[in-house]
């Protein structure tokens, strides 16, 4: 219990990082689509750097569930966005 306490404070940290890096707030995932190209580029960036889970992401970026989640990074490995993956790296 405590290690996966210890691993999502480590996500909450990376996603907030990158929601920096993107100009982007917690209010922003609230407030926008759950198909969105910078919280697909999100999520894409914290699957490669983390352990992050898509169950995780679906709830954080309010994504939908881990399926949808599943589709939305595989759609954005396929076509990224140069701009946006740039201002994540």
């Amino acid at each position: 219990m405590a290690s996966s306490l210890v691993q999502e404070a480590v996500w909450q940290e990376e996603l907030d990082r990158l929601l920096g890096n993107l100009r982007r707030s917690a209010k922003d995932v609230a407030n926008e689509g759950k198909s969105v190209n910078w919280k697909r580029a999100l999520a894409a960036a914290l699957r490669s750097r983390t352990t992050v889970t898509n169950r995780w992401l679906g709830t954080a970026l309010q994504m939908g569930n881990l399926h949808e989640v599943s589709r939305k990074v595989a759609a954005w490995i396929h076509q990224p966005d140069a701009t946006l993956t740039k201002k994540l790296s």
